[in-house]
């Protein structure tokens, strides 16, 4: 890597990136494999990025790393209305947008009115289960930490495994 000029560039998040299986006397071997290389080009034409270590989930003994470019996620205009093809998984939602266009109204009004009803409904549903899927993973990667740096940790290996 130094020949080539080439450096970690570090992450936040968990210190290690692989898991082993559970060896002699009920340890497991921790390893931080996973990593992102740049050069000083790359962070002179990326100043503002960085890498993030995710949570893992079960199925893999890795966990998933994110390169972020940039900081700048947030948006001052706000987010734009934008129709969700998971609406359409709910047979009801159909129904529900028809009940929402009022014939005698003029079209701008009907189309503002679909679309607060729109965000109503996402909020209940979709975001719903966003946010559930956030608090499950925010607490995957408490536990994975914790069990990283524990020797005895079968009763936190096996709450990783139910949640």
């Amino acid at each position: 890597m130094e020949m080539c000029k080439l450096h970690d560039m570090g992450a936040s998040g968990p210190k290690f990136t692989w898991r082993g299986g559970i060896y002699h006397g009920g340890q497991r071997i921790y390893e931080r494999l996973d990593r992102v290389i740049g050069n000083e080009d790359w962070k002179l034409l990326f100043p503002d990025s960085y890498v993030k270590v995710l949570t893992r989930v079960g199925f893999s003994d890795h966990h998933p790393i994110m390169v972020v470019l940039s900081n700048n996620s947030i948006d001052d205009r706000g987010k734009q209305f934008r129709f969700e093809n998971a609406w359409m998984v709910d047979h009801k939602y159909e129904d529900r947008l028809k009940g929402f266009w009022k014939a005698g109204d003029d079209i701008l009004s009907n189309l503002n009115r679909i679309k607060r009803e729109a965000q109503d409904w996402k909020e209940c549903t979709i975001n719903h289960v966003q946010r559930t899927k956030k608090r499950l993973l925010a607490r995957l990667s408490g536990i994975q930490e914790s069990i990283q740096s524990r020797h005895d940790s079968r009763g936190l290996i096996r709450l990783e495994k139910k949640l």
